[in-house]
């Protein structure tokens, strides 16, 4: 059973049920996928994966039929819901550059999210330098982005160059010119 108020799965998906199921179909989910998935149901070869499917589906139900863990992950769930339309949201209103920034951004944290949840991590192995390292990329990821922009609108702005004069000898045109006063 998990000992925080947090899973690293879903408990509604693992039931077969929809977010916000009451404690009646929670039970009778559990029932159902319980038959399915007991080992001692399953062939000697299955047993292992139904062992863990089992545990899986245990694990669910204990959580969803406690009240305050219940609440507490529905809570985190629809906030996850909303940020998760609200990036999208700004995603498809980002230009390319800023999709890009985000694209980067992303893979940045769950590199340190993966690094963070490593259970066997070397000995003094230190996540703050990890997330360090991570804003230092970032960093400079948005001045080489700024830098670009800037450049374009530089290059916009500007105007446009004159035809390219040829280099002229101006001491022999000077010459050329007095000896046809002279």
């Amino acid at each position: 059973m998990a000992a925080k108020s947090d899973l690293d799965y879903d408990p509604y998906e693992a039931l077969g049920l929809t977010f916000g199921a009451t404690p009646k179909e929670v039970k009778k989910a559990y029932r159902d996928l319980a038959r399915v998935h007991h080992p001692d149901k399953a062939e000697e070869k299955d047993k292992e994966t139904a062992e863990a499917a089992f545990h899986k589906i245990k694990e669910a139900s204990d959580f969803l039929l406690d009240p305050e863990k219940k609440e507490d992950f529905d809570r985190k769930y629809q906030a996850r819901i909303v940020k998760k339309r609200m990036d999208e949201e700004k995603r498809s209103k980002a230009g390319a550059a800023r999709k890009r920034f985000m694209d980067v951004l992303e893979t940045a944290e769950k590199k340190c999210e993966a690094k963070k949840g490593r259970q066997n991590e070397p000995p003094g192995s230190d996540h703050n330098a990890h997330l360090r390292r991570y804003r230092a990329d970032m960093d400079s990821f948005i001045d080489k982005v700024h830098t670009e922009h800037r450049n374009k609108v530089r290059k916009a702005a500007a105007p446009p160059s004159a035809p390219s004069v040829p280099d002229i000898d101006l001491e022999a045109a000077e010459e050329d010119i007095l000896a046809d006063l002279l």
